[in-house]
């Protein structure tokens, strides 16, 4: 009895057998390729490099794939500028404000300006400081930010840069333009126009698959990236987080 064997000990032994060759097969194909791990932090440029690597030596992409790629541009193009709407306010640079164009008062005019008498009181009776009115600073801290974590990364990136910022002195002037021109929601003209737009536009659940962009957005995000405040805020990158997409 002891040296006969069931059916069912005869088809585990199969399996078993089957799975090892299949091991063995899985084995020499792995040693036959080369893998490559790719670390790195966010934004680096890690699936880029794959993305190259199947563009210059495999087949390229399929059409499901370019189309998925499609509505990842779109939601880049909305995400890059807001992105920059939201560094405009924190960085207290007005639209249309070009560098290149400013000449830079002198420290007497400085000098003068302190010496004036400034209200800090709107005509509607609140009071004002540096960032605007108080409604207008709680509107600007509590504004909608799809990524929670990313708002928290940027304030961390704007408060690291505070003290460089305010040495300045084109960022210091950029401010008090700001400043003068109303701050986020008094001003007026083309550029304040084309950001209240694109605000408009509703990204809570995305852009989906064949979807495109009204041609009211398409011709608000070209006016805005046209914008000298906006290129110029685009020059301080480095003191807000914005994502490597945005050329």
């Amino acid at each position: 009895m002891g040296n006969c064997g069931s059916s069912e000990s005869a088809a585990a032994a199969a399996a078993s057998n089957e799975i090892d060759k299949q091991l063995k097969l899985e084995q020499k194909y792995s040693q036959q390729h080369i893998k490559l791990l790719l670390l790195g932090p966010g934004e680096t440029g890690k699936s880029t490099i794959l993305k190259q690597f199947k563009l210059i030596y495999g087949d390229g992409y399929t059409l499901t794939e370019k189309i998925a790629f499609r509505t990842t541009i779109l939601t880049n193009v909305m995400t890059c500028t807001l992105s920059l709407l939201n560094a405009l306010d924190l960085l207290k640079i007005p639209f249309g404000f070009d560098p290149k164009t400013v000449t830079l008062p002198t420290t007497q005019d400085e000098d003068n300006n302190e010496n004036e008498h400034v209200d800090d009181h709107d005509d509607d009776g609140q009071v004002r400081d540096d960032r605007g009115s108080a409604e207008e600073v709680n509107e600007n801290e509590n504004e909608y930010e799809p990524d929670q974590e990313k708002k928290v990364s940027e304030r961390m990136a704007l408060i690291e840069s505070e003290l460089p910022k305010l040495e300045n002195p084109m960022a210091k002037y950029a401010a008090k333009l700001y400043k003068r021109a109303g701050g986020r929601s008094r001003q007026t003209g083309i550029g304040p126009d084309a950001a209240k737009t694109v605000r408009s536009f509703d990204m809570s659940f995305g852009i989906s698959a064949g979807e495109t962009l009204p041609d009211e957005i398409v011709e608000a995000v070209e006016i805005l990236w046209k914008d000298q405040g906006i290129q110029y805020c685009y020059s301080r990158a480095n003191e807000f987080q914005l994502v490597d997409c945005c050329a």
